[in-house]
């Protein structure tokens, strides 16, 4: 299955290959997940509160940071939008339906990590060949 978004350069500025960020957002948490330097696997990394919106870009921002972040990964394509304008770096929408539907059903939309790390997986897994 082909990718909706465009491919992006992972390399920003020779900082190196960097991770990747999954976002699961909900109405009230956005759950967070990281990929391993060689972008091979997800593990949960925190939860932020989803409002005040401000204050949660705020946090992604010092995270991409400190996590050396070079995309995200996010299942809301109207956050998605929001967030392109907030960060440095790339922001792209992983369409839920490419998920099995029982991970989807299970976590996705409630902001939970366990939910970022199955969105960013499957986003990992669909990618694997291209890094």
């Amino acid at each position: 299955m082909t990718s909706l978004n465009p491919p992006l350069p992972f390399d920003r500025g020779g900082k190196g290959r960097g991770c990747i960020l999954g976002l699961d957002v909900g109405t009230v948490r956005i759950g967070l997940a990281t990929s391993d330097a060689l972008r091979v696997m997800a593990q949960p990394l925190i939860t932020l509160e989803a409002e005040p919106q401000k204050k949660s870009f705020e946090s992604m921002k010092k995270l991409i940071k400190e996590h050396n972040i070079q995309r995200i990964v996010v299942c809301h394509q109207a956050f998605a939008k929001k967030l392109k304008t907030q960060v440095g770096v790339p922001v792209v929408w992983w369409d839920k339906r490419r998920m099995r539907a029982v991970r989807q059903r299970l976590l996705t939309g409630r902001g939970h990590p366990l939910a970022a790390v199955l969105i960013l997986q499957s986003y990992l897994d669909a990618n694997k060949r291209s890094w």
